[in-house]
């Protein structure tokens, strides 16, 4: 694409769904976490990978950070994902 030709039509950023998205859920470091968020994804009906779920402590062990891979079929299953681990006790951020 030209970008110097004014008339040229904007680049698309963003998603091309369905696909595969992997989504990151930081918290307080606890015992069940990481079953706290993957159950959260599977009660929303989505589809992930369990050989793409990673976790890592922080440095000083206070949180973990919980990552995954999964099926989203529109906007609105990521949108639902993040809502989801946001709304779990103890989320610090989504990523």
């Amino acid at each position: 694409m030209d970008t110097n030709d004014p008339g040229a039509a904007p680049e698309q950023r963003g998603f091309e769904f369905p696909c595969r998205i992997e989504i990151t859920a930081v918290g307080l470091a606890s015992a069940d976490w990481i079953e706290r968020v993957t159950g959260a994804i599977h009660a929303l009906g989505l589809s992930f990978d369990a050989d793409s779920v990673r976790s890592r402590s922080s440095s000083g062990g206070k949180y973990l950070s919980v990552s995954l891979s999964f099926d989203a079929h529109s906007r609105e299953d990521y949108d639902a994902a993040h809502g989801a681990l946001r709304a779990l006790p103890g989320i610090k951020w989504t990523l």
